[in-house]
C-alpha cells in the first residue's frame, strides 16, 4: 500500500531545509508537502493507477518520482 501524505515540509523530512519538492523514501511513502511558502511552488503528484507509478506534474511535464537523492 502506497501512502500520500502532506503537512509536514519535505525540507524536514529529508533533512535538507531547501528541499521543497515531493519526497518519497524509496518504499511506499510521497510526502508533498513541498513548503509552499518557501518555495512559491505547489508540488503536484499524479497516481497512475494502472502501472502504479506516480508523477511529479510540471509546466514541462510529467516526471516520474524516484527516491529521494536519486536523480530523476
Amino acid at each position: 500500500m502506497n501512502i500520500v501524505a502532506g503537512h509536514i515540509g519535505t525540507g524536514v523530512i529529508s533533512g535538507d531545509p531547501n528541499f521543497h519538492d515531493i519526497y518519497y523514501d524509496g518504499e511506499s511513502h510521497y510526502y508533498i508537502d513541498g513548503t509552499v511558502l518557501d518555495s512559491g511552488i505547489i508540488p503536484v503528484i499524479k497516481i497512475d493507477i494502472e502501472s502504479n507509478k506516480f508523477y511529479r506534474v510540471t509546466e514541462t511535464g510529467d516526471w516520474l518520482i524516484l527516491p529521494y537523492g536519486e536523480e530523476n
